[in-house]
């Protein structure tokens, strides 16, 4: 299908499917061609012809690329992709916020035991010995039970806020692919009824994709004609 996003919609590293417009038109347009779409636009063909009539042929990059409706359509498909990288970077974001949060609940507390050290007084007599019995005390967790649930509940929204990113990368590729095909069809059935009607008015019974053709001698190139009426301007003088 001929696209004016790429076809390939990756979110995340590797790119966001942007900057790759019409490298699949020329293979789409055969396909086509080929495959009947104006079939499966439902769009009246009329049938028969003259014998010896010419074979018309357009080059339908060019006139997909030129059209004005085109370029609206790749406008309006950038806005999207920007709209959705805008929303999945700010979930990214939450999402380092969150495992900054984690790393930091497991980092050990500093110990007090090298500041009693560095904060005593050296002398040349010996320490004085007391007699006081010690009260041997458990030693202090390294995290109180608040702390250790507090990590668990953030680790659990850790993995859910990941599964959410992913759920919205899928559903931007997914809409991202929609929006292209539904323009794209749009737009072709526009091209099309235009075809259609100067094909008829030249007399011509057969139009084939530049592309198609390897020899013709009765041919007749359609291509500026349909790009100047598309575009809404007059036909050239004969």
């Amino acid at each position: 299908m001929i696209g004016f996003g790429g076809g390939v919609f990756q979110f995340g590293p590797g790119g966001w499917g942007d900057g790759l417009f019409f490298r699949r038109i020329s293979l789409g347009v055969g396909l086509l061609v080929a495959a009947g779409v104006v079939r499966g636009m439902e769009i009246p063909v009329r049938r028969g012809g003259a014998s010896g009539s010419p074979v018309g042929y357009v080059d339908m990059d060019l006139i997909f690329r030129e059209y004005p409706e085109t370029k609206k359509a790749r406008e309006e498909y950038r806005k999207e992709v920007t709209r959705y990288k805008g929303e999945l970077a700010e979930k990214e974001r939450a999402l380092e916020d969150l495992k900054g949060e984690i790393e930091a609940l497991k980092a050990p507390p500093i110990s007090s035991t090298n500041t009693l050290l560095s904060s005593g007084t050296v002398t040349g007599e010996p320490p004085a010995v007391s007699t006081t019995p010690v009260s041997l005390a458990p030693p202090t967790p390294v995290a109180s039970v608040s702390e250790a649930e507090g990590l668990a509940k953030r680790q659990d929204q850790l993995v859910k806020r990941q599964e959410e990113i992913e759920k919205a990368r899928a559903e931007a590729t997914l809409a991202l692919r929609n929006f292209e095909a539904r323009q794209s069809k749009q737009i072709l059935g526009r091209l099309y009824k235009a075809l259609v009607q100067l094909a008829d008015e030249r007399g011509i019974s057969l139009v084939v994709d530049k592309s198609a053709i390897l020899y013709g001698t009765n041919t007749v190139d359609l291509t500026e004609a349909l790009s100047r009426r598309v575009r809404g301007l007059p036909d050239e003088e004969k």
